[in-house]
Order: structure tokens, then C-alpha cells, then sequence
């Protein structure tokens, strides 16, 4: 397949895509004037974190941008993924960054967990599922507990990982491509293994007895970082790669 040319990339996505807001600088307000696609109110959406991703190291291609919201009206969470385009405004001697939505994934009452996970990997769809009731039922160690054991078998029996324990299968993945090819990014190395050590405190109990107890905030957090995980393996390059095709087969390049 030929590289996409960047000014056609520019352009498909500023033609396809929602522009959710326009920004000046680096920095972004904690606050954002949105709307809210769940109670479709008009409001300052919340922004909790953000996280970026450069697909490739070379070349001027855009940059990914996922945001972590929350509606202050219904108190709804989501993963928002954006591309974000960078254009320079003359009259104003400055660039403006836009940022163009994607996709966005809820975090709570959704089926979003299991629902971008192929048939196919049964026994992950069950551990997640299994974490998830645990987590709304208040059970907040035995939740942290199965979406630990979730992250095993995502390296372990979906990316081929090898190796004895987590660690070592974690470690593994930094250094061998994994069974699916996808491109693992920094920001998977850093959550999976926050989700490990946090796991292995559930299931192995701490001297200091402050944390031998988990918090909702704790395994909402957890829950939250392995939504991370299931949308960089199993959303994003399928996502990516429809782009792809479909932009290819619009102009007319060569596969």
C-alpha cells in the first residue's frame, strides 16, 4: 500500500470528521464547552487526563490524542479518541491545533468491556465480564484481582507472550512482536503495568495495612486503564485501518 500523502490526510479527516474544539497551544483547559452525547445537554465537559500517541516516528503524520471526560450533568465517562491537525493562521503569526473526534467509548453502564472483543477469545470475555460484576457490586480487591487476571491472558493466550509469570510476559511484549502485529505503545507498557502491581496487591496481602483494603476509586481506576488496553488492541488498528482502506479506494491509489 502507498503512504498516504499528508495533505490528503488533512483533508479526508477535515471533511469525515467532527471537530470537537480548537486550541492554541499545548496546554488544554480542564474545562471544554461540548456536548454530551448520553443526557444531550450543552455543557463544560470535565477533563480528567489526556494521553498522546505519535504513530510514527518519522514523517509530520498528526498525532493521536485520547481524553479521559466526564459530563458534570449526568456524570458520565468516556474515552474520547482525536487526530489532531495543526494549521498556521497568518494574521495571527501562531498555529491553532484542531482536534477532530474519532470515536468515543463509555466507560460506565456499557457493554463497551466486551463488547470490541472478538467471539473468538471467549475466556477473556468471561474474565472481563466476571470483573465488571465484581466492581458493581462493590467487591473492589476481587475486581482488581480479575482485571489483572484479564491482562494475563490479553499477553499471555491473545499476544503470545511469553514467559512464567506477568512480569516476564509484560517484558517480553517490549522486546517481540506479538501474535496480533499491533503496535504496542508506551502508554500499554505503563498501564499494564500499573494494572500488575495493583493486581498483585489484591492478591498478595501488603505489611503496610493501608493497603491491604481497595477503594471504588481504586478499582474504577484499574477498570479504567484496561479500557485503555482493549481499545489499543482491539478498536484502534481495526479503526485505523478502515481509514486506510477507505481513503486509498477514494483516491484511487494503488494497494
Amino acid at each position: 500500500m502507498e503512504l498516504l500523502d499528508e495533505q490528503e490526510f488533512d483533508k479526508y479527516i477535515r471533511n469525515n470528521y467532527q471537530l470537537i474544539f480548537t486550541n492554541d497551544s499545548s496546554k488544554i483547559s480542564q474545562n471544554e464547552a461540548g456536548h454530551c452525547d448520553f443526557c444531550k445537554k450543552d455543557v463544560y465537559l470535565k477533563i480528567g487526563s489526556r494521553w498522546n500517541d505519535t504513530p510514527y516516528s518519522k514523517g509530520n503524520l498528526p498525532d493521536l490524542t485520547t481524553f479521559f471526560i466526564q459530563c458534570p450533568s449526568c456524570q458520565r465517562q468516556s474515552f474520547i479518541m482525536t487526530v489532531v491537525l495543526a494549521r498556521y493562521v497568518s494574521e495571527e503569526g501562531k498555529y491553532l491545533y484542531d482536534y477532530f473526534k474519532i470515536y468515543n467509548l463509555p466507560t460506565k453502564d456499557s457493554q463497551f468491556e466486551t463488547k470490541d472483543i472478538p467471539d473468538k477469545y471467549d475466556l477473556l470475555k468471561k474474565t472481563v465480564n466476571e470483573a465488571k460484576y465484581n466492581l458493581q457490586h462493590g467487591q473492589f480487591m476481587s475486581a482488581t484481582i480479575m482485571f489483572r487476571r484479564a491482562l494475563q491472558i490479553l499477553a499471555k493466550n491473545i499476544l503470545g507472550a511469553k514467559g512464567r509469570t506477568l512480569f516476564k510476559q509484560l517484558e517480553w511484549l517490549k522486546a517481540n512482536e506479538n501474535d496480533l502485529k499491533v503496535n504496542l505503545t508506551e502508554l500499554f507498557h505503563d498501564n499494564s503495568k500499573l494494572i500488575r502491581e495493583v493486581g498483585n496487591q489484591g492478591a498478595h496481602p501488603d505489611d503496610d495495612e493501608e493497603l491491604q483494603e481497595f477503594s471504588e476509586e481504586d478499582a474504577n481506576t484499574v477498570h479504567d486503564l484496561f479500557l485503555i488496553l482493549v481499545n489499543e488492541i482491539f478498536v484502534l488498528p481495526t479503526k485505523m485501518k478502515a481509514m486506510k482502506e477507505e481513503l486509498t479506494k477514494r483516491r484511487k491509489l494503488k494497494k
